[in-house]
């Protein structure tokens, strides 16, 4: 003779009455919106962390409020070739600036950060050997040493044919300077963009050859 099962598990834990039933007697949702949700502190449940893929050289846009780095190791006084119809900059190597010294222009690279935290390298032309400056030059010049401690933006003014500079009154945040050092944002900003020798794509093209 079989004896019906009482549908008690002899440790005192009750079985449920079908499969996947939840403890309440309520067949369980798979389903359950709440609990597919993706929650807003993700980030930290994975334990992700932002990685920095691409840091634009450029300059600050007119409506852009932006700080530079006040810390004279975060910017390079170097050289670039700047390909005006392409919008797009190429670091020169020093061994062949004597080559290229009518097509390259030399430059300081600030390290500056927008008011949403996008860090970029901000390229401002410095006077070649004659040593001679123009107004557009000492305007970026200065609008860079403001930049330092106050949020500035920088814009073109029609009337005078020249930028002008705004400085904050109240935006006295500090801003959110990448945690990777000034060589890094250097090697991402020009990873594909580094001219070493003559044989560039961008020099051949130049030439004539390609």
């Amino acid at each position: 003779m079989v004896e019906k099962f009482s549908g008690e598990l002899t440790d005192g834990v009750q079985l449920s009455a079908a499969n996947g039933a939840a403890g309440n007697g309520e067949p369980s949702d798979e389903y359950d919106l709440e609990s597919l949700r993706l929650k807003q502190d993700f980030d930290e449940i994975v334990g992700a962390q932002a990685v920095l893929a691409t840091v634009a050289v450029r300059k600050p846009g007119a409506q852009e409020w932006f700080r530079v780095h006040p810390d004279s190791s975060w910017r390079l006084e170097t050289t670039l070739l700047q390909l005006k119809e392409d919008r797009e900059s190429y670091l020169v190597a020093p061994s062949l600036r004597a080559e290229l010294w009518d097509e390259i222009l030399p430059i300081i690279l600030y390290t500056a950060v927008s008011r949403q935290g996008e860090p970029f390298l901000w390229p401002v032309r410095l006077p070649k050997s004659d040593g001679k400056t123009d107004k557009y030059m000492e305007t970026d010049l200065a609008a860079a040493k403001v930049a330092e401690t106050k949020w500035v933006r920088r814009y073109w003014v029609p009337e005078v044919k020249s930028h002008k500079i705004l400085a904050a009154k109240n935006l006295l945040d500090e801003p959110a300077w990448p945690e990777v050092g000034f060589k890094e944002l250097l090697k991402i900003a020009f990873k594909d963009r580094f001219i070493k020798d003559l044989d560039h794509p961008v020099l051949k093209k130049l030439r004539g050859e390609g």
